[in-house]
């Protein structure tokens, strides 16, 4: 059984009226497009699980059927590039802009996805990491009054209102976030971001947010566009939220493309379409089980 996780990259919140045309529905709001693998350390009271992307290559979670564990197929959409190639101006993890100015996320061509990074000037007094921000223009223009390695995240684009959120520490090949938070890196690098990780069988994300899957960590995430339904199609990586996730064809017993399934416990297995030969399988290969996630299964129609 092949399992089809489909992503299309971060976007930020837009305005739009929910609308359903037999396809995966769409909605008001944050989105993001990933195509992820991913590692997991530990260092002292940090810890990081990194989310990197994946180009024309196939990543597989399991070696072989053996192991018991499914292909998590990792494709990118549209080709090696988001709307178009990222444009790296800065370092986002060394912060090499010069004196009175940080590197910060953007899109370079108007969107409402972070495909790039430049200098901006830094605010005279920066808002902190947790503490409510303003951003000017799109809510992807990078223009924010964070401090230096933060970023103005899950802004409303009717108020410019978000919340500060912490860049990873450490570098690329070793990223560093404290507390319950795990490094989430997406969109080719362009967003590095210390974000609230979850028990996706005993979810713990405040009010607006979903447990949502990503490789190897279950992430919190604004919810407002991935709060699918069980068996509705879904599109993004983040289509699916909650005790869901975003799978290949065959994951229900009507999905002929991708849909949002369900997440289970191997616990006590049980599965919405049992009776149409539906079973909770392993999430996670054998033996990458990241801790505390070892009895998180998924539902599938084998």
């Amino acid at each position: 059984m092949v399992l089809l996780l489909v992503g299309c990259g971060p976007a930020v919140r837009v305005d739009a009226d929910t609308s359903s045309t037999g396809e995966a529905s769409t909605s008001t709001s944050f989105t993001t497009t990933l195509e992820p693998t991913t590692s997991s350390t530990t260092s002292g009271t940090s810890t990081s699980t990194t989310s990197t992307s994946t180009v024309g290559e196939v990543t597989t979670a399991s070696a072989d059927e053996s192991s018991e564990g499914h292909l998590f197929i990792m494709v990118p959409d549209g080709g090696p590039c988001f709307t178009h190639c990222v444009d790296i101006q800065c370092d986002l993890w060394s912060q090499d802009c010069p004196d009175g100015s940080k590197c910060a996320p953007w899109a370079d061509d108007g969107g409402d996805q972070w495909n790039a990074s430049e200098c901006i000037d830094l605010d005279p007094t920066p808002a902190q990491p947790g503490e409510p921000c303003t951003i000017a223009g799109a809510p992807a223009s990078g223009d924010d009054d964070c401090d230096i390695s933060a970023l103005c995240w899950d802004v409303d684009p009717g108020t410019g209102l978000g919340t500060c959120v912490p860049f990873c520490g450490g570098s690329e090949a070793n990223p560093m976030c404290e507390g319950d938070t795990s490094c989430w890196i997406a969109n080719d690098g362009v967003l590095i971001l210390c974000l609230p990780t979850c028990d996706p069988l005993a979810p713990t994300c405040g009010d607006g947010s979903s447990c949502v899957a990503n490789g190897d960590a279950f992430f919190c995430l604004p919810s407002e566009r991935v709060a699918q339904a069980y068996d509705a199609a879904c599109e993004e990586w983040l289509g699916c939220g909650t005790g869901l996730v975003c799978a290949g064809a065959g994951s229900t017993p009507n999905c002929d493309a991708s849909c949002c399934t369900a997440l289970c416990d191997l616990a006590t297995p049980m599965c919405p379409d049992q009776d149409a030969g539906q079973s909770c399988v392993p999430y996670f290969a054998a033996g990458t089980e990241p801790p505390g996630l070892e009895n998180v299964g998924v539902c599938l129609v084998e």
